[in-house]
């Protein structure tokens, strides 16, 4: 039995990525901030594909917070084989009127809080020298957007500590995967769900 936490899972990307785990086998943790309701239909459409799901609430940008979304997910479902790190806000304008706020608080659940729950993570991961991190960016990371000077730097900011920890482990291991699983299946279903969002 394999278990996965995505966070931002309520709606959108998060929710497709949830039920493309579920699709290829895996209990899902379903992570949120605020929309409820919408977490909890995510979990019972997990539960109508027959893996069992568990819906956990926590603003990341609180480490605290990102270790107890982790925890509890392990808690209620078991150790961790994979983690989508999908919840992101935004908070667009242009960077001479952009506040310290808009900008704290897209850098803190973005970037901060893709870190803090990888964090979390990791160290059950490394444990047991399995499991899988899926970082969702975004282009705007690579060329920048107008408007969203804040978004562009945590895109960016996200996804090169994820492929340096991937060195590590890759050389520590000496191997990729997780578990006896191939992760690039899921990657492929991933791939297929997001697509339907189109």
């Amino acid at each position: 039995m394999s278990t996965a936490l995505v966070t931002g899972a309520s709606r959108g990307i998060g929710a497709a990525c949830a039920l493309a785990l579920a699709t290829a086998g895996y209990d899902v943790g379903v992570g949120y901030v605020s929309d409820q309701a919408g977490a909890t239909a995510t979990a019972e459409a997990i539960e109508a594909l027959g893996r069992r799901a568990h819906v956990v609430q926590g603003d990341i940008s609180d480490s605290a917070a990102a270790e107890a979304m982790v925890t509890g997910t392990e808690e209620a479902l078991g150790p961790l084989d994979a983690l989508v790190l999908n919840a992101g806000i935004t908070r667009d304008g242009l960077m001479m009127r952009m506040t310290d706020d808009d900008w704290d608080a897209v850098i803190g659940t973005n970037l901060s809080g893709s870190f803090f729950t990888a964090r979390a993570a990791l160290r059950g991961m490394m444990k047991r020298r399995s499991g899988s991190i899926v970082a969702i960016s975004s282009v705007v990371g690579m060329m920048g957007n107008a408007g969203q000077v804040n978004y562009a730097a945590a895109k960016a900011g996200a996804t090169t500590p994820m492929g340096a920890q991937a060195e590590a482990m890759y050389a520590l291991f000496d191997r990729l995967g997780f578990g006896g699983k191939d992760f690039s299946a899921v990657l492929q279903l991933l791939r297929g769900r997001l697509g339907d969002l189109s």
